[in-house]
């Protein structure tokens, strides 16, 4: 009879033969071939969207692997796969069993770019690897669809690390985006420089040349990189950064390639800091100091999503629960920093935002019907409206005898980098309409001028027609009592331009940092506030209930978050501003609610029903989405004002009967969209979704009573006033923004008071930061 231990052995032995043939086929992920797209800012979204799909395609492997090993266990086999059960169970890997070390998708999820020729990249493709046998693998965080760089700099960045493997620019027209594995070991930096002068970070990372040549593949294509010899660089492509102030851009390539916007010394002392507000801000700023190595951060906000969304994060796959918990949200590809951090918590924006002109609209003026074929001038009065507003945009006009350089040519020297013409063309505008209202300057422009653009003076009834149009993220009418100033930017800094739609937007943002942050061990506060106060060279942040805590900074926010809006309005009481007539029959021109409906076609694609309608009646607007959904729903938007539905007779507060009462509202005058307008399965408590929002679209849904608003002292008092001249307390202050997007705005604060906190507590700055930044500053 054989010993315990050479029966063992035995035993050990067969369950290795059989482990050689145990069922584990790992599924691979079909790489995104991203081809046509000669535009940075699709490009970029694209590459966006591939990591979304493989961020879902994780979901899946882990779970494939979950089941995998407990069938393993199931059946007798744990010993020979025990040192590998417990990394099976927890993270997704790149290999199965019996390929050595186990290779581990990073957490954080770093993307980066492996720069080949097209003959490499074929090979690539077909053989689902990134490397021959026996080469190692050399990535880097450089992006492909960075313009401003060389194909000669990016050869010459790849050879300082990798001598003789990318000897001419055909070695780096092709990218393959790839997520860094566990076996990916930083290699170094070096500088880069781009057209514009500046250096950027190129940061490297290299995986062994003995490690298993197969990898996921994310997304493959041409780069945008432009050549230095044959070629000037394409000041036509449409990403870059459209502040006026400063190439956002530009520095968070260099904060990736530093994993941070700047970091303290080893020995410096590491100041404790409070977050009071901010919204998004705040938020920007919290993670920003945590990354810098920050670790006393107190967030003091007057909204609890962690408790209402819970600790984890939502399945990426889970999209239905996005929509109807966060509701959609128009994005411009130019609000760089907005997207930046959309890109970053994997939050997908690719959706087609519908656009008048390029698709199917109605509308209805005045009781009187219009349809506006998709690419075919608008109908009726809104044409000359339409083409006075267009020769305004493409061509400017004369103001007291000078001629005012159109917006789309400022917009088109900013992507130029022609910043100093910008500046005096942008000023230009604002000698003459500085205390205009966005109304009052058109006005003058239209309808007092010499000549109005595109031909006859605008009447009354052509400014109302115009407010039922698209702007700025919402209608005309609601933008007209902003100063002109505000517009102005928004439509230089190209925020018009590029739109799509982002499932979840803003709101979900927020909700993910905050989650994220908390798991960072940053507290949570929810006590409202009493005041601050300084002590001993401190600040006392108060509680009402009389408790108190003291930190080296304090950061202030303003009124952000939930119930922000687009753009501020205005109250400066010397502001010019003329009359606006009230749209008939409505008590106001804004948009305030809104309702989400999914509906089990998407019917004005197959059917001549209009994709987008716009009214003077009840039902402001109507938007029929493509949402991607494995069963061809649509998702459909009705913006109404609430006020004017609560003013009927017939209004209700049951979501199904105020459902009804939008559709026959618009059936009386769209019938042929009456039989459409009906949720799936004709169950409106599953798929129709309402929601009270502050600009119509931009807020986007939220779900009923799912968020506590706690109410805070908004500014808090300070009872020893100076405390902001000794730089403990930060104030983040919304009237610095020369934007008219809020969120990007928001977002840059946040980066900006970050980098402050950071330099004047000892800390050092990322190269390029904004604070130094003096290229170009326009006055307020």
């Amino acid at each position: 009879m054989p010993s315990i231990n050479k029966r063992k052995f035995y035993i050990l032995s067969i369950l290795h033969i059989y482990m050689m043939d145990l069922p584990y086929n790992r599924p691979r992920f079909p790489p995104f071939a991203i081809t046509g797209l000669p535009s940075a800012a699709k490009l970029k979204r694209a590459i966006s969207r591939a990591f979304v799909c493989y961020d879902q395609f994780c979901d899946e492997l882990l779970q494939y692997q979950q089941r995998w090993t407990d069938w393993v266990f199931d059946h007798g086999f744990a010993e020979a796969i025990e040192d590998m059960a417990l990394v099976f169970q927890i993270e997704p890997c790149l290999h199965g069993p019996r390929t050595g070390t186990l290779e581990v998708l990073r957490s954080c999820r770093t993307k980066v770019f492996i720069y080949t020729s097209y003959r490499r990249l074929r090979h690539f493709v077909e053989n689902q690897c990134i490397a021959q046998p026996g080469d190692a693998v050399l990535a880097c965080m450089i992006p492909p669809y960075v313009s401003d760089l060389s194909l000669q700099e990016m050869s010459r960045a790849h050879n300082s690390f990798c001598p003789g493997s990318h000897t001419s620019i055909a070695d780096v027209q092709c990218f393959i985006a790839i997520q860094l594995s566990s076996l990916f070991v930083e290699e170094g930096t070096c500088d880069v420089h781009g057209r514009n002068g500046l250096k950027t970070t190129c940061r490297f990372f290299r995986r062994p040349a003995e490690c298993f040549s197969r990898y996921d593949i994310v997304a493959i294509g041409s780069v945008l990189f432009h050549n230095a010899l044959h070629q000037p660089a394409n000041y036509n492509e449409d990403l870059s950064c459209f502040d006026l102030r400063y190439d956002y851009q530009v520095f968070l390539h260099e904060r990736d390639a530093n994993d941070g916007v700047g970091h303290y010394p080893e020995g410096t002392p590491l100041p404790s800091v409070a977050i009071v507000g901010g919204g998004l801000s705040g938020l920007v700023a919290a993670a920003e100091l945590l990354d810098a190595g920050v670790r006393e951060i107190a967030l003091f906000t007057p909204v609890d999503e962690v408790r209402s969304l819970g600790v984890s994060p939502m399945s990426n796959g889970d999209a239905r629960q996005v929509l109807t918990s966060f509701g959609v949200m128009p994005i411009s590809g130019n609000q760089v920093c907005l997207s930046y951090y959309l890109d970053k918590f994997r939050i997908p924006s690719s959706l087609r935002f519908p656009c008048a002109g390029n698709d199917h609209t109605a509308l209805y003026f005045r009781k009187k019907r219009y349809e506006w074929p998709a690419g075919q001038a608008p109908p009726g009065e809104f044409q000359r409206i339409s083409a006075g507003w267009e020769k305004l945009l493409y061509h400017g006009c004369e103001r007291n005898g000078r001629r005012l350089i159109a917006p789309m040519d400022i917009f088109s020297m900013l992507r130029g980098r022609r910043y100093e013409e910008a500046s005096e063309a942008r000023r230009a505008w604002l000698r003459e309409f500085d205390n205009f209202t966005f109304h009052a300057a058109l006005v003058e422009i239209f309808s007092c001028g010499v000549e109005s653009p595109g031909g006859a003076a605008w009447q009354t009834t052509d400014f109302a027609a115009f407010g039922m149009m698209r702007l700025g993220g919402g209608r005309v009418s609601s933008c007209y009592t902003l100063l002109f100033s505000t517009v102005l930017d928004w439509i230089i800094n190209g925020y018009e331009e590029d739109q799509y739609i982002s499932v979840g937007g803003v709101h979900l943002l927020q909700a993910l940092m905050r989650i994220e942050i908390f798991k960072r061990k940053v507290g949570f506060h929810f006590d409202p506030l009493r005041g601050l106060a300084k002590e001993g060279g401190k600040v006392k942040v108060c509680m009402k209930d009389g408790r108190s805590r003291v930190f080296d900074q304090v950061i202030i926010g303003g009124r952000g978050g939930p119930d922000a809006t687009n753009i501020t309005p205005v109250s400066h009481v010397t502001c010019v501003g003329y009359d606006i007539e009230a749209p008939a029959g409505n008590s106001s021109a804004t948009v305030n609610a809104a309702l989400f409906m999914i509906t089990k076609q998407k019917f004005w694609l197959d059917d001549d029903i209009p994709a987008l309608i716009w009214t003077d009646g009840l039902v402001r607007e109507l938007c029929c989405i493509d949402i991607e959904s494995p069963s061809g729903e649509g998702l459909v938007i009705f913006h109404y004002e609430m006020n004017d539905y609560l003013s009927r007779p017939f209004q209700s507060d049951e979501k199904k009967r105020r459902c009804l009462d939008l559709v026959r509202e618009l059936a009386a005058v769209f019938p042929e969209l009456a039989c459409h307008l009906v949720p799936v399965n004709e169950d409106y408590e599953e798929y129709v979704f309402d929601g009270h929002l502050k600009d119509g679209f931009r807020a986007s849904l939220w779900r009923e009573n799912s968020l506590k608003k706690c109410q805070y002292s908004q500014d808090p008092h300070m009872y020893d006033s100076p405390l902001m001249e000794h730089g403990a307390v930060c104030q983040i202050d919304s009237k610095d923004c020369v934007n008219g997007a809020l969120f990007e705005e928001q977002v840059k604060t946040g980066i900006i008071t970050a980098c402050t906190v950071i330099r004047s507590t000892g800390g050092t700055l990322s190269s390029l930061h904004p604070l130094d930044w003096n290229k170009i500053y326009f006055p307020a």
